[in-house]
């Protein structure tokens, strides 16, 4: 595992304040494909951007200092991606594990390693968003300050006005 710079994220912080994020990578579905055959969905494309960049910049600005980037599959992909973006202040580690095929599996791997050291912040790999997560994390604190039984917070953004009517469904085909 190493952060933007090659140091391993994991020796070089303070193992009692840091605010972590893990990204899960892989869908386990097929929903995608055949977008998805030969890269994550986390990289494709969106403004020239990959996916995953998008969301390592909503961690970067909410102010995470460690995130976990859990794959298991088109790891060295990821791994490319990674050597080749700086987010300064930001350890970005990566977790491979190929035999998982659920997020269950890969929360239970991670469990496993150790990795998670306090509360955290889960997103996937393909997630655009500007919403500041600083809010959320101190409202989940407070309520587990309340309810020592409370040990997930799920924040869900309902969309604005709809862009399209229901009607104007459409299939796309690949040959």
């Amino acid at each position: 595992m190493y952060n933007s710079r090659g140091k391993s994220g994991l020796d070089t912080l303070d193992n009692e304040n840091i605010l972590q994020a893990v990204i899960i990578v892989d869908t386990f579905s097929q929903k995608l494909s055949p977008f998805c055959e030969h890269m994550p969905s986390s990289l494709i494309p969106l403004v020239n951007r990959p996916l995953l960049e998008y969301t390592l910049e909503c961690l970067f600005l909410s102010g995470v200092q460690e995130t976990i980037i859990f794959c298991s599959s088109f790891a060295e992909q990821v791994r490319d991606f990674i050597r080749e973006e700086r987010w300064p202040g930001l350890a970005i580690n990566i977790v491979v594990s190929e035999g998982c095929r659920s997020l269950g599996d890969a929360m239970r791997d991670l469990d496993t390693k150790a990795l998670i050291r306090s509360d955290f912040v889960l997103l996937t790999g393909n997630l655009v968003s500007n919403l500041q997560l600083m809010p959320a994390l101190e409202r989940h604190k407070r309520i587990q300050k309340a309810d020592k039984g409370a040990v997930m917070t799920l924040i869900f953004k309902e969309c604005g006005r709809r862009w399209k009517a229901p009607e104007d469904d459409f299939t796309v085909a690949l040959d």
